[in-house]
């Protein structure tokens, strides 16, 4: 057993912004050491903030952009992921260079159905915090997952939050030691608990591919590692499986940024034991479903690719719609139909949001891009309750962008 991660309960600064086959590594969660809160609540603060929202940019003379909700302020802000909330709206998580405490604050935005803010917080220290995953939680509430570096046992931790209906902190943890320690994607699980992926151990040559298991209270209940032995591996996506096991979709590099690596998929069963895993082309992927068939769905690069795969990883089909190799789809789901909806960017003049529109065997039904003169990614996308889409991206601020079954933009 490598190392045990330990948990460290914080309360910390909340700014309400108005206006707005490999080994698997057995860790036992009990396992936890010495648990720590430390009180911050009395440095807590409000703070207003011009933050940006329209449903188009200052500059008038690019008509692309109109229909495009947009929130930022005068530094890079960055959405993560988007999902609809129960009450019709939506709910972003992301990070922000423009507001909060410190050099990046995690944030969280909550609209209504129509893409106007109801309120957001932000959540870090001095330092860079940053959130990559949401979830609203069965009491309407919403968990969040990324990393610190503000808090926690020294250098970057896994950080969770889990907040009430409007946002306001209910616990946080942290989730690591002295090493590099960030969370990918949580999700919710059929228990009432929680589970994420991430990156353990990443300032060593042994990184390694995660899998923590969390109570409804943030409690971790087990953790499972795999990979890391003499390479650089982290866990990218992770959905619970329809046999109550997990599917991730994560990376194996021989060093870190190196160009000698492969995609990986991990399958679990209930407890984390590895069943098998599989590794893919060499182009990225970054996120998987299962499908109503309980087959896999993963989308990735290579010119915006979609992949199938059976329960077992043997490969069914892949999909390319690109023509660029790193043009890349960095999010999918499947559709009501069986299809499937894809967000990602595709280089015209400059990289431009894409979404497709495909069957169920993965052929094209429609494209629709977003763009302008800049550069503008695709992050996140989710069919509503509707039969359309919302669609997550950003350039040097959040776009937020609604589109109805045909893919045309609704919010003007």
């Amino acid at each position: 057993m490598k190392k045990t991660m330990k948990v460290i309960g914080i309360t910390f600064l909340v700014f309400t912004i108005l206006l707005s086959g490999c080994v698997s590594n057995n860790k036992q969660g009990n396992e936890q050491g010495n648990e720590e809160t430390n009180d911050l609540t009395n440095n807590t603060a409000n703070q207003e903030n011009d933050i940006i929202q329209s449903n188009e940019t200052s500059d008038d003379s690019n008509a692309e952009k109109k229909g495009i909700m947009i929130f930022g302020g005068s530094r890079y802000d960055f959405g993560s992921e988007i999902i609809q909330t129960l009450d019709g709206g939506y709910i972003i998580v992301g990070y922000t260079g423009s507001f909060g405490n410190g050099d990046d604050d995690v944030w969280l935005i909550k609209t209504d159905a129509n893409g106007r803010e109801q309120w957001n917080r932000t959540f870090g220290g001095v330092k860079e915090d940053r959130g990559f995953s949401v979830q609203q939680t069965s009491d309407g509430g919403y968990i969040l997952a990324g990393y610190t570096y503000s808090y926690g046992a020294g250098s970057y931790d896994i950080w969770v939050i889990k907040t009430n209906t409007i946002g306001e902190e209910q616990w946080n943890k942290t989730f690591g030691e002295t090493s590099l320690d960030k969370a990918n994607s949580i999700k919710n699980t059929n228990d009432g608990g929680y589970i994420l992926t991430g990156i353990t151990d990443g300032w060593s040559i042994d990184g390694y591919v995660f899998l923590l298991k969390i109570d409804s209270a943030g409690n971790s209940q087990w953790e499972k590692t795999y990979g890391g032995f003499h390479t650089y591996d982290y866990g990218v996506s992770v959905t619970q499986t329809q046999d109550n096991g997990y599917m991730i979709v994560g990376r194996h590099e021989k060093a870190p940024h190196s160009l000698n690596w492969y995609n990986w998929l991990v399958k679990t069963d209930a407890n984390g034991n590895e069943v098998w895993n599989k590794s893919l082309s060499d182009e990225s992927l970054y996120s998987i479903c299962q499908t109503a068939d309980g087959n896999y769905v993963i989308s990735g690069c290579g010119g915006i690719s979609l992949t199938k795969i059976a329960i077992n990883g043997t490969e069914l089909w892949t999909k390319s719609y690109g023509k660029i190799s790193y043009e890349c789809g960095k999010s999918v789901r499947e559709t009501s139909d069986g299809g499937y909806i894809i967000i990602g960017n595709i280089m015209n003049d400059n990289e431009d949001i894409c979404v497709i529109r495909t069957d169920a065997s993965g052929d094209e039904i429609w494209n629709r891009t977003f763009g302008g003169p800049n550069y503008q990614y695709g992050q996140s996308v989710q069919q509503t309750t509707d039969g359309g889409y919302i669609l997550l991206g950003y350039e040097r601020d959040i776009w937020l962008i609604k589109i109805d079954k045909e893919g045309n933009t609704e919010w003007t």
